[in-house]
């Protein structure tokens, strides 16, 4: 289980640098291309969209690798072997369901971003 909660913590952690890395510059351009305004009311929407887009990023990667971890314990107690590393689906259906269900979560609200 600590490797399970290492991968949660480590996708976590990527997913809002990805997130940061993709979102910052096409924020930047799009903002300021497109929107009218002061520099600093651009600057504050680069940074409330790459936030937003970040976190989104982070909160999906968690639940997705958190499904996959009860799903991975579960197929175990079952007594059926899982021979894949600890983060990624046991099974090919667990890939499905935990993205299903961390798209619902994450993704499912409308915001900007999404």
């Amino acid at each position: 289980m600590h490797d399970a909660l290492l991968a949660i913590l480590r996708g976590v952690r990527n997913g809002s640098f990805y997130g940061t890395k993709v979102r910052a510059p096409h924020a930047m351009v799009m903002i300021f291309l497109f929107q009218k305004g002061s520099i600093r009311q651009k600057l504050r929407g680069v940074v409330r969209l790459t936030f937003e887009h970040s976190k989104n990023l982070a909160l999906f990667v968690g639940v997705y690798k958190s499904v996959l971890a009860v799903l991975r314990a579960h197929q175990q107690t079952l007594g059926q072997h899982v021979t894949t590393d600890v983060g990624k689906p046991g099974v090919h259906w667990h890939a499905a369901v935990a993205g299903g269900i961390g798209g619902y979560l994450v993704w499912g609200r409308y915001s900007s971003v999404n």
